[in-house]
């Protein structure tokens, strides 16, 4: 038996909301590095405070938070290899030349937006240097690795914190780097499905759930409204123009983040995927049929990529939601057309 999403109302298999935070846990969660003799110290300036302070590697430099001064100046020290550590900041917007071991990278009393930092020498064979900045705004970004842009060079945005941590090439346990590390300016925020409205929604509402998927996620599915649209069909589903219309209509009724979403799996899947574009992650809408105990169904749902692998996440009737590996899990089935 195959039905539309629209009228079906028993799911073929219900996951509580405490499976969904399980399986997002990895969003945020800090991860091991390899116990080796490679460290990096790093050594940061503020605005409130001219002097430095030392972070121990993997801890946090700065302050991760929306009130706390900016970075204004940093530098690093490597211990326990031979080579040397390089990094830059990006002040007032404009990227800074590469200074290493202690030297001094950033303006004094300027706020900085961006960061990068690289290895040279036997410490680049061993190991790779991962960071993450804090962005007032944005909140924590993805995780860089290897002199690759952390942050943004908008100018308007400032760092407060971050972190670095040298991870052993073998046997080393690297961070999750499936969400943004870099924005250029104007593109982390807008652009998502091209109206205005719906993208400031997007906005305001992911940041009142401070910048994280689990959270808006959880947020959302105790204001989805489980309904119809004019658009529930298979054909040509998540169109360039199908997919604006969709997110349009599920976030139309929110209003600063506070309201009720409408709308049919198709809408919702088109919801969610904004979101998690918003913050970084690889996503997209599928459309296709879910089997379980009792049928199928023609259904829609979100694809989004943790740790490089597929995850299916999408609204059927609130609460329930469904949140299971791409291929099955606990007799769900899913099957793109």
């Amino acid at each position: 038996m195959i039905t539309q999403c629209s009228s079906w109302k028993k799911p073929t298999a219900v996951f509580a909301l405490a499976a969904l935070v399980l399986s997002l846990t990895a969003v945020s969660a800090e991860t091991a590095y390899a116990a080796d003799k490679g460290t990096v110290t790093s050594y940061t300036a503020t605005t409130s405070k001219a002097k430095f302070t030392s972070a121990k590697m993997g801890k946090t430099a700065g302050k991760a938070s929306k009130k706390a001064p900016a970075v204004t100046q940093v530098k690093m020290k490597l211990k326990g290899v031979k080579g040397s550590v390089k990094y830059t900041v990006c002040t007032s917007g404009k990227w800074s030349k590469a200074v290493k071991d202690g030297k001094v990278a950033g303006k004094k009393g300027k706020a900085t937006q961006g960061l990068t930092v690289r290895l040279s020498g036997s410490a680049a064979k061993t190991y790779d240097v991962y960071y993450r900045v804090y962005i007032k705004g944005y909140g924590w970004m993805g995780w860089a690795k290897n002199g690759v842009k952390a942050g943004t060079n908008d100018k308007s945005k400032a760092m407060t914190a971050y972190q670095v941590k040298l991870v052993a090439k073998k046997g080393g346990k690297a961070p999750n780097m499936d969400r943004k590390a870099y924005s250029s300016k104007g593109g982390f925020i807008n652009k998502i499905t091209g109206v205005a409205k719906v993208d400031d929604n997007i906005k305001k509402f992911c940041q009142k759930n401070k910048m994280d998927l689990k959270r808006c996620f959880k947020a959302l599915s105790k204001k989805y409204q489980y309904g119809s649209t004019n658009f529930s069909s298979i054909k040509d589903a998540f169109n360039n123009r199908r997919f604006k219309k969709e997110a349009q209509y599920f976030f139309g009724k929110f209003k600063n983040g506070v309201g009720a979403g409408r709308g049919d799996c198709y809408s919702a899947a088109a919801g969610f995927v904004a979101i998690a574009r918003h913050l970084g992650y690889t996503a997209k809408p599928v459309a296709g049929t879910i089997t379980g105990k009792t049928g199928s169904i023609s259904s829609s749902w979100a694809e989004v990529k943790m740790n490089g692998e597929a995850t299916v996440s999408s609204f059927l009737t609130k609460p329930n939601v469904y949140v299971a590996s791409y291929s099955s899990e606990q007799g769900a089935k899913f099957k793109k057309n």
